[in-house]
């Protein structure tokens, strides 16, 4: 059985065990329970413990109760409460990857969602476990026939623009881009910022290489 087969096995099994939150309500289980808007989290459980940000509200008609669905950043608390999106899952399943000793890195899409990569065989491979999908990089494009403006991949080391690579239609990129004023030299600045913060740290041969060795 290779890496890859390994790693399907437990996306599989993580999408089996921690399904994807949508709307349903978080006391009596109804679906559909309204939206009501965001509010910032304040308490230490939310703010400090699973270092959360913000949280949803919404009302279910069905039981007349408010539920709270915390966008938590706190892998164990993530873990416990075995329900998210794709910014709880990515954090989830990159604790997994490493606990079995696989590098990642995160792939940030400005188009409303985020994933990681997992490093294997010296190459960073698409890695969403929303979808438990493997090397699928045109997913987005093509299954879900959404286009996006940029795509960008952060380490501990590096960021760079990944947005070729799973939307491959440069000319809607290009429109899309022109649209919101975002200019290769913006695209630039932002990565010269990152860089520059994490130019303290030396970069493993590993990850030079992956980052020239795609699928």
């Amino acid at each position: 059985m290779t890496i890859n087969d390994q790693v399907q096995i437990l996306l599989n099994e993580f999408k089996e065990e921690f399904p994807y939150y949508r709307d349903h309500c978080l006391h009596c289980a109804a679906e559909g329970a309204e939206y009501l808007g965001e509010i910032t989290c304040t308490s230490h459980l939310e703010k400090d413990i699973q270092r959360a940000v913000r949280a949803e509200l919404r009302y279910c008609s069905s039981c007349s109760k408010l539920s709270r669905f915390v966008r938590a950043n706190d892998v164990n608390s993530i873990m416990q409460r075995k329900y998210g999106r794709c910014g709880e899952y990515s954090i989830a399943f990159a604790a997994i990857l490493l606990i079995f000793g696989l590098d990642i890195r995160w792939i940030y899409d400005s188009s409303d969602h985020v994933w990681i990569e997992a490093l294997i065989n010296n190459k960073f491979i698409h890695c969403d476990p929303c979808e438990a999908a493997l090397n699928q990089p045109l997913l987005y494009s093509q299954n879900w026939q959404k286009s996006s403006s940029l795509v960008l991949a952060f380490d501990k080391h590096q960021a760079i623009d990944l947005t070729s690579f799973y939307y491959p239609d440069n000319s809607t990129v290009a429109t899309l881009r022109k649209n919101i004023h975002l200019s290769p030299e913006l695209i630039s600045s932002i990565l010269s910022q990152y860089n520059f913060s994490a130019s303290n740290t030396t970069i493993t041969t590993s990850t030079q290489k992956a980052a020239n060795n795609r699928n």
